[in-house]
């Protein structure tokens, strides 16, 4: 084993890294997707086309790149073991590497697409529990995630009570206004406001 790398140029050992790390993030992904019940970034099912476009460019940032690296790595190594010119194998590289973005970011709009066509109700999410994904600030909106029949969603979001809410903050849907908009309000907020009635009783 020690005699193989040994042997190696060090574009090939770049690529090995290309393929190792790339291959790393490409599987776990995978894995989360299908064993662990997650889309990932990718899940916004029901979502409007401005969430839609930004779980899109979410998903290429790791993703695709991930794709890159991998496949990039696997067409450069070749490329290099068998023409023995460091040109040629970047080109490759470069070329593999992106066809197969260009791939992925057909196969996630195509998804997305048919999520779309679902038949959720976003109405039905006020009273659901979610965590604030992108931070929401006082006055402005962020986005959270949350499960609703069996998916999981991430819708934007902004806050009932007028504070900021960190990333990974407990929240509860109150409201959705008319333009989709989901209010809401940290857990705790919820938790003391419902005690409120029994104790005054």
């Amino acid at each position: 084993m020690m005699e193989f790398f040994d042997q190696l140029t060090g574009l090939e050992l770049f690529y090995l890294m290309m393929i190792t790390a790339g291959g790393t993030v490409f599987l776990m992904r995978l894995i989360l997707m299908f064993f662990v019940g997650t889309d990932g970034d990718p899940s916004a099912a029901d979502a409007s086309i401005a969430d839609s476009s930004d779980a899109l460019l979410r998903y290429v940032s790791i993703q695709s790149l991930s794709s890159f690296a991998l496949v990039g790595g696997l067409a450069g190594f070749w490329a290099e073991r068998t023409f023995h010119n460091s040109m040629v194998s970047v080109l490759v590289t470069l070329f593999a590497g992106a066809f197969m973005v260009f791939i992925m970011v057909k196969i996630t709009m195509l998804l997305m697409k048919l999520q779309t066509k679902g038949n959720l109700e976003i109405s039905d999410a006020v009273g659901k529990e979610g965590t604030v994904y992108l931070t929401i600030p006082e006055d402005g909106m962020g986005q959270i995630d949350f499960n609703m029949q069996g998916r999981k969603l991430f819708r934007k979001a902004a806050s009932e009570t007028g504070q900021c809410l960190a990333t990974g903050t407990k929240v509860r849907i109150v409201r959705v206004t008319d333009d989709s908009v989901l209010m809401v309000e940290p857990m705790n907020s919820a938790g003391s406001r419902d005690k409120n009635p029994g104790n005054q009783s």
